[in-house]
């Protein structure tokens, strides 16, 4: 009776450790892909100038890469190709010490990110506009070369930072440490921002 017990224990920490190891490699691939970002604020209030201050993004796509940035698919969260180990057998407790530490690289590539101020003649207010002209509106700023649009788009003029590309680049540092049988585990990031090209006016 004890023997099946223990089998159907085990059975059901196998089925839940399956589900677990599914679950985190869903995650760990998760693409994430936004498009046409507009946030725009208004004030006609405080100040006697009038002006908006907002920001947009063209593109924004955040995906799983390996250490060289290139674009991948994880097999498992605990992939032995992305950890290291450093093994120390204690001869006093006859117990293995190790360190592992699972690397798992995001990117985040931003296109046509730009932020924009405009007041007194430029200030052209959107608050009067029924809700589908205001979304036309906000919506035409990404869409420059048709005639239409042009006129609804913001003007070089008002760009702080005129659109650019970039990306984001976070490292998370996963350590599993054992020590005497014991298992701790903590984890650190590490992120960097390539700005290998910025315009800003003032």
């Amino acid at each position: 009776k004890k023997d099946a017990v223990s089998s159907s224990g085990a059975e059901a920490e196998e089925e839940s450790s399956f589900f677990q190891g599914l679950i985190t490699t869903v995650v760990e691939n998760l693409v994430v892909n936004i498009k046409n970002i507009h946030f725009r604020y208004e004030d006609r209030i405080s100040h006697v100038d009038p002006f908006c201050l907002g920001f947009m993004i063209h593109d924004i796509s955040v995906y799983t890469t390996n250490s060289h940035g290139k674009k991948i698919f994880v097999e498992t969260a605990y992939d032995d190709n992305n950890d290291f180990d450093d093994d120390i057998y204690d001869d006093n407790t006859k117990q293995k010490n190790y360190t592992k530490v699972i690397n798992t690289h995001k990117r985040a590539h931003v296109e046509g990110f730009s932020l924009y101020w405009s007041t007194k003649k430029k200030f052209k207010s959107l608050a009067s506009l029924s809700t589908p002209q205001w979304r036309d509106q906000m919506q035409s700023s990404f869409y420059k070369g048709n005639n239409d649009a042009d006129a609804n788009s913001i003007s070089a003029g008002e760009y702080i930072v005129p659109p650019m590309d970039t990306y984001i680049r976070v490292v998370r540092h996963k350590h599993i440490i054992s020590t005497n049988g014991r298992t701790r585990k903590r984890e650190t990031y590490e992120m960097s921002l390539n700005l290998d090209s910025v315009c800003v006016n003032v």
